[in-house]
């Protein structure tokens, strides 16, 4: 009689009203599974190139912002390998920097554009190097008043001869090679020699500007254009072809998700992290720079890091 009455009793609890709410609760609890398990595996990375284009890691200590090569193709290669990862967005505020960083991390993002699209937002600077870089994504996003374009390659230095002779010193010029000691700040530079290094510039240059052409698909006017090296604000690069859209971040956010045929991507950010190494490495160099002798250092460096050029 007891079990009889209290399978009663469990037939009355189960009404329509707590089936409705069971079933909303389980509807609810998968509804929050996906959302949870959809937020790791649709991520958008975003990486961020922010500052001089250098493969140095000496930036932190003399407080000047860098945007670290290795540290930028590491993130690259882990968004390209890491399938939940969905799209790319590149953060950029950077005004250029070594030309051969900058054309390795355009070259792997092509690589990672073919596996997920890859989108670029200017924020305040993208020119030179910078501009490079942005120019092999699907799309490239920038604010209207922001910097871009600069298309050109630059290697200047001071030359200090003047200022030795005024001191009555004297250059002594001891090399093996008629042009081991080209762009040497100690002495003037010949005709020969400004010829020969404007040469081996145009050869970037050329590469830079045609690689630029190639990834946004401009005519012989827009190219001829943008080869002059003039910068550009954001609307004035629109309507150059060198800009896909005006807008902020989010909106970089949302052409982003829109490729990848998401509805919505969990934002990741991938930062390089500074290690003990990085940091002791970092004051090596400090050290040595200021333990070899400032005069010596600056007659082997003012001439753009012994004349390297930068874009």
């Amino acid at each position: 009689m007891a079990q009889r009455n209290k399978n009663k009793d469990m037939k009355r609890k189960i009404t329509p009203n707590f089936i409705f709410i069971t079933i909303i609760s389980v509807f609810l609890l998968v509804l929050l599974i996906f959302a949870i398990k959809s937020s790791f595996t649709n991520k958008l990375m975003v990486i961020s190139i922010d500052g001089t284009i250098t493969s140095s890691d000496t930036g932190f200590l003399f407080f000047i912002q860098e945007a670290n090569v290795p540290g930028i193709l590491s993130c690259l290669e882990k968004a390209e390998k890491d399938s939940t990862v969905k799209a790319v967005l590149l953060d950029i505020n950077s005004p250029g920097g070594e030309v051969v960083g900058s054309y390795n991390i355009e070259r792997k993002v092509l690589e990672v554009k073919q596996k997920k699209p890859v989108v670029a937002f200017i924020s305040e600077v993208g020119a030179s190097g910078g501009y490079w870089i942005a120019s092999a994504a699907d799309k490239i996003v920038a604010e209207p008043y922001s910097i871009t374009g600069s298309i050109g390659v630059i290697a200047s230095y001071l030359e200090y001869a003047g200022l030795l002779q005024d001191w009555n010193l004297t250059y002594q010029r001891l090399v093996t090679g008629e042009y081991k000691d080209i762009a040497d700040p100690a002495r003037e530079l010949t005709d020969n020699e400004r010829n020969i290094l404007l040469a081996k510039l145009n050869i970037i240059h050329k590469d830079f500007l045609d690689t630029v052409a190639e990834n946004r698909n401009l005519d012989d006017a827009q190219k001829y254009e943008v080869g002059k090296s003039l910068f550009y604000l954001g609307k004035e690069a629109k309507d150059l072809g060198l800009v896909d859209e005006l807008g902020d971040r989010k909106k970089a956010e949302s052409i982003a998700t829109e490729l990848a045929n998401k509805d919505k991507l969990f934002v990741v950010t991938c930062e390089k992290k500074d290690s003990l190494f990085s940091f002791y490495k970092a004051s090596a160099n400090f050290a040595y720079f200021f333990g070899k002798g400032f005069g010596n250092e600056l007659k082997t460096s003012s001439s753009g890091i012994e004349l390297i050029p930068s874009v």
